[in-house]
């Protein structure tokens, strides 16, 4: 299967698998790239980058990201961390597998706080860096990274264990 065969069928798939899901969030990353791009310039430069970062894909990336990352963060606090500004912060509990948790969203991190059951006070920080493109898991003041956009030609999204192969 040709590379671009590839391409076209895993965005069909995404195009479906967001189509299909209830799940329906504010995609604040895709739409900050959208609205960067109507500020370059007159209609055939803001199209002409348009077609440039759905080639590259950038606006793929940011759909992705929105949708596995952004989304399910908005989904379970309330808040996408790419919609709020500086200094925002949004804090809800959440009930999961039998144990409460504390989720305190802000700018590119997001803060989870076992309330209850064996690991009760257990902390565990989602980092994003813009500059690095990354993001970060902080368990217990140990750092690692979990997923990176590949500085490479195809600009995927690589997926880190941060445990290793266990």
């Amino acid at each position: 299967m040709s590379r671009w065969t590839r391409i076209v069928a895993m965005s069909m798939a995404l195009l479906f698998a967001t189509s299909s899901f209830s799940c329906y969030g504010k995609f604040m990353l895709t739409r900050k790239i959208y609205t960067w791009n109507g500020t370059l310039g007159n209609k055939w430069v803001n199209s002409i980058m348009m077609w440039v970062l759905m080639i590259v894909p950038v606006y793929g990336i940011g759909s992705i990201v929105d949708f596995l990352v952004l989304n399910t963060i908005e989904f379970w606090t309330g808040n996408n961390p790419m919609a709020m500004g500086p200094g925002e912060k949004e804090t809800q509990l959440v009930a999961a597998n039998g144990n409460e948790y504390e989720m305190t969203a802000s700018q590119n991190r997001m803060e989870i706080v076992q309330l209850t059951g064996d690991d009760a006070g257990k902390t565990t920080i989602l980092t994003y860096r813009p500059l690095e493109k990354a993001w970060y898991v902080n368990v217990q003041g140990e750092e690692k990274k979990v997923a990176q956009l590949r500085p490479s030609e195809d600009q995927l999204i690589e997926y880190i264990n941060p445990y290793g192969s266990r």
